[in-house]
């Protein structure tokens, strides 16, 4: 579930060489996002397809991620108490939630299935982290889509002219503007 804050995903792409990472942009916003595969994503994968889904066991993934009750963005899983059904940290969040809604973070963490989670698994645990936001679209997202090896990434955006046209082109390695 990448897009959790509204918007209709309108386009995504899937990095090549880039050890399970997309890019995604949302119908009305300007902005492309990040996201990588957290560890019990893999793990599951892994399970499922019967056979090891990465070759390389050194990237350092998140365990999961939570959803902010205000924020647009899934953050990666830092532990301490969630919200139940929104994934908000307990710090911070509003005294006017019940404490009943309230769970320990162990109960909601991600974890590795050997059979297809269920529902209620998929909705509430197996958010992806976003990484990063690529800016610079004056427009809505329109298009995304990588090179071959996965070390370039270009992005344009709805325009009714001209003048507001834009294809921006985004280096992998730093997310830097080319």
């Amino acid at each position: 579930r990448p897009q959790v804050h509204g918007f209709d995903l309108s386009c995504a792409c899937l990095l090549p060489n880039q050890e399970h990472r997309f890019v995604s942009g949302a119908d009305d916003e300007k902005i492309f996002r990040v996201f990588d595969a957290p560890s019990p994503f893999m793990e599951t994968a892994s399970n499922l397809l019967g056979r090891p889904l990465s070759e390389n066991a050194a990237v350092e993934r998140s365990p999961g991620a939570t959803q902010p009750v205000l924020g647009l963005s899934n953050k990666p899983n830092q532990g301490g108490k969630r919200e139940f059904g929104v994934g908000s940290t307990a710090e911070g969040t509003d005294a006017s939630i019940d404490a009943s809604m309230m769970v320990d973070n162990a109960e909601m963490l991600p974890q590795a299935y050997t059979e297809p989670p269920t529902e209620h698994e998929c909705h509430y645990v197996t958010l992806w982290p976003e990484t990063r936001k690529l800016y610079g679209l004056g427009n809505p997202t329109f298009s995304i889509c990588s090179s071959t090896d996965g070390k370039l990434v270009a992005g344009s955006c709805k325009s009714a002219a001209e003048e507001t046209s834009a294809i921006h082109v985004w280096s992998t390695n730093d997310w830097n503007v080319i």
